[in-house]
């Protein structure tokens, strides 16, 4: 790794972090709709079935006593669990464009100024410490983690009306997931990073757009977690919108050769450091 990484800057490598890891029936407006956590409960399957999409997020994080906002697009290949994502952060925060590359069990990071050029260094995601570290909460860009934790939608769900989701048409539901149901209903092979990345939570108010195919098509999620014992003195929140969209999109990623790669271990002791 080259370099210190400025101390202004660790809020916004920690959002990078943050990437990290989404016909119907129902009633009328804001009433109770008994079946309507069963259709964003089915919404991972149908969506991954898809096999590829694009995606978009949108977040802002208070950490270390900064709000921070970042953008970010990508694609990813729900069968390969491979995907890539760009994250451009704040003018205020030196304006990078922020690359990653994420795989079933590690994430390389890309960081202009901080990663030596060319390089990644690279995050493996048991490294992020558990659900007891916040950054492990926030900390996977594979957006299989989100979108499977609506297996756990829990029966207060309500259809709230249509919408339209960049140019989809979509069905618009409320509710909130039981995170102990949706470790137990996600696949086997994702239970341990979505247990990693939300474990500590026992309940996430969401918001799902769901079209007509009953793929999720947008995805609003408010977390606030726990200090943890990091020393950051604070709870960190989390506002995120993440879209999907573009199914079956091709995808062409593998992960860094190995001569691209560098040990993140010092990445990661920057972004957990006392502010």
């Amino acid at each position: 790794m080259r370099g210190r990484m400025p101390r202004s800057f660790a809020p916004a490598a920690a959002a990078v972090v943050v990437l990290a890891g989404f016909g119907l029936v129902g009633c009328g407006r804001g009433q109770s709709a008994p079946q309507a956590w069963t259709l964003v409960a089915a919404a991972p399957a149908k969506t991954t079935d898809a096999g590829t999409a694009k995606f978009a997020i949108s977040a802002t994080t208070n950490l270390l006593g900064q709000s921070v906002h970042f953008t970010g697009a990508g694609v990813f290949d729900f069968a390969k669990r491979i995907g890539q994502v760009r994250v451009a952060l704040p003018h205020e925060l030196g304006g990078r464009d922020v690359d990653e590359i994420v795989t079933a069990d590690t994430i390389y990071v890309q960081i202009p100024g901080v990663t030596p050029d060319g390089k990644f260094a690279a995050v493996p995601l048991a490294a992020l410490g558990g659900s007891t570290n916040p950054l492990a909460q926030l900390g996977n860009s594979d957006p299989t983690a989100a979108l499977e934790t609506l297996r756990g939608a829990s029966k207060d769900v309500r259809r709230l009306g249509g919408a339209t989701v960049r140019g989809a048409s979509t069905t618009h539901y409320r509710g909130t997931i039981d995170v102990a149901t949706a470790v137990q209903a996600v696949p086997s092979r994702l239970r341990a990073t979505v247990r990693q990345v939300f474990g500590s939570l026992k309940q996430i108010p969401f918001d799902a757009y769901i079209d007509p195919q009953g793929r999720l098509r947008r995805f609003q999620q408010n977390l606030t977690l726990p200090d943890n014992g990091l020393g950051w003195g604070r709870p960190v929140t989390v506002a995120s919108t993440f879209d999907l969209y573009d199914f079956g999109t091709t995808v062409h990623i593998v992960a860094p050769q190995t001569n691209r790669v560098v040990d993140g271990s010092t990445l990661l002791r920057q972004l957990t450091r006392r502010s």
